[in-house]
């Protein structure tokens, strides 16, 4: 699950402004939800990634020139872009480990967080429920409570994927 993460954050600083850089596994995950053309440039070359990764290129606004300033002041009013690529990297990655070993419970309760935030509730809720299946004691709580730090920015990191797994029908706890 580490490469996801790795390549997700990569991918994130070569994307255009106002653009999505995703790989081609994530965009066979999401291209019908998308709303723009993916241009593929071929295999790219990522720092500590040890195989080039197939990308693709979406830009939302082709044709527009636009100031750093416009830039930045889309960033702050619009919702992240790179969350969804790196949402849609973390489904593929999760899933490849679930690939190789079926019985991984936290991939299962992971991977239902980001298909929430990407509008795949059904198929969220059928994570989840895989995972409850697993192990059917968990529950936000516990995942709120095994925090290995407790410092504010780590714990605030942790909100967006506890909102999602209440989004996927994991029980608050």
């Amino acid at each position: 699950m580490g490469d996801g993460i790795n390549i997700a954050s990569r991918l994130e600083n070569i994307r255009e402004p106002r653009g999505l850089c995703i790989s081609s596994a994530a965009y066979e995950q999401v291209r019908d939800g998308i709303s723009a053309e993916a241009i593929d440039p071929g295999d790219t070359e990522l720092k500590n990634i040890p195989r080039p990764i197939q990308v693709c290129t979406v830009g939302l606004n082709s044709g527009l020139e636009t100031s750093r300033a416009e830039i930045s002041s889309q960033r702050s009013h619009a919702p992240r872009l790179s969350g969804v690529a790196a949402d849609a990297e973390a489904i593929v990655w999760r899933r490849r480990a679930i690939e190789m070993n079926r019985d991984i419970i936290g991939a299962r309760f992971l991977m239902a967080g980001p298909l929430a935030l990407l509008g795949q509730i059904d198929e969220a809720k059928a994570a989840a429920q895989v995972g409850l299946t697993l192990h059917p004691r968990f529950t936000i709580g516990r995942f709120h409570a095994g925090a290995m730090d407790k410092d504010p920015n780590y714990l605030a990191q942790r909100d967006r994927p506890i909102d999602a797994m209440r989004k996927a029908g994991v029980a608050a706890g």
